[in-house]
C-alpha cells in the first residue's frame, strides 16, 4: 500500500532567494536527507524502507499488507535565469518513514513491484503538475495565482483516489496479475508524458 507523506504544495511570490542546487547535486543531497526521488533508472530496494515500525497513521487492516511506501510531491517556487517565476517538482520516498515487515520473505517480491507501482503514480502525477506549470510558464502567465494553484491541488487529488484504486484491484486479486496489469497500464501513460520527467535543470520552464 501507499502512505502519502509531507506532500508539500508552497506558493511563495518572494522569489529572491530561491536559487537551486544543479539536478545531480540535489538528488545526491536529497538521499543523504532520506529522501529518494523518482528516476527511470533507480527502482525501489528494500534497502529504502528504513522505518523501524509501521506508521502510526496506517490503517490497522492495511498494515497487515507488510509494507508502506512514504511518498510526495514537493512543488517549490524557484525563478529561472531570467528571473521569471516557475516551479521545481519533484517526486519522491521518505526512506525514515518507509517500512517493510520482513524483507528477505520471497513473497516480497511481489509486494516491492507493488510498491514501486505507487512509487511509479507519484511521478506520473508529478509530470502532470509539471506539464500544467509549463503551459503557464510558456504563455507567460503568473504562476503563483489561485488558479493554478487549485488546479494542482485537484491533481494532488486525483493522485490519492487513483493510488487507492490500485490497491483496491491488488487486494482482491492476491494471484498478482493486477500488479503486472497496472505495471504496464502505468508504464503507457508515463511514456506519454516522458517529456516532462524531472529535466537536468530543477526549475522548471518546458
Amino acid at each position: 500500500m501507499y502512505f502519502l507523506l509531507l506532500t508539500r504544495f508552497m506558493l511563495l511570490v518572494e522569489l529572491g532567494a530561491l536559487a537551486r542546487p544543479s539536478r545531480a547535486s540535489h538528488l545526491a543531497q536529497a538521499e543523504e536527507r532520506g529522501l529518494v526521488y523518482w528516476q527511470a533508472q533507480r527502482p525501489l530496494r528494500w534497502r529504502d524502507f528504513q522505518a523501524h515500525a509501521c506508521p502510526k497513521l496506517v490503517r490497522p487492516a492495511e498494515r497487515e499488507i507488510g509494507a508502506c511506501s512514504a511518498t510526495g510531491i514537493a512543488v517549490l517556487p524557484c525563478a529561472d535565469a531570467k528571473g521569471r517565476g516557475t516551479f521545481q517538482i519533484d517526486s519522491y520516498l521518505n526512506q525514515r518513514y518507509s517500512w517493510v515487515r520482513d524483507s528477505t520473505s520471497f513473497a516480497n517480491r511481489l509486494l516491492l513491484a507493488h510498491e514501486q507501482v505507487h512509487f511509479d503514480i507519484n511521478e506520473l502525477y508529478a509530470r502532470k503538475i509539471r506539464a500544467l506549470v509549463a503551459s503557464y510558464y510558456q504563455a507567460g502567465r503568473y504562476p503563483f495565482g489561485v488558479e493554478l494553484n487549485q488546479r494542482i491541488a485537484l491533481l494532488l487529488l486525483a493522485k490519492t483516489t487513483y493510488n487507492n484504486r490500485f490497491d483496491t484491484e491488488v487486494y482482491a486479486d492476491p494471484i498478482g496479475g493486477s500488479v503486472s496489469r497496472w505495471q504496464a497500464v502505468v508504464g503507457r501513460q508515463l511514456t506519454t508524458l516522458a517529456a516532462y520527467q524531472a529535466s537536468t535543470s530543477p526549475c522548471y520552464t518546458r
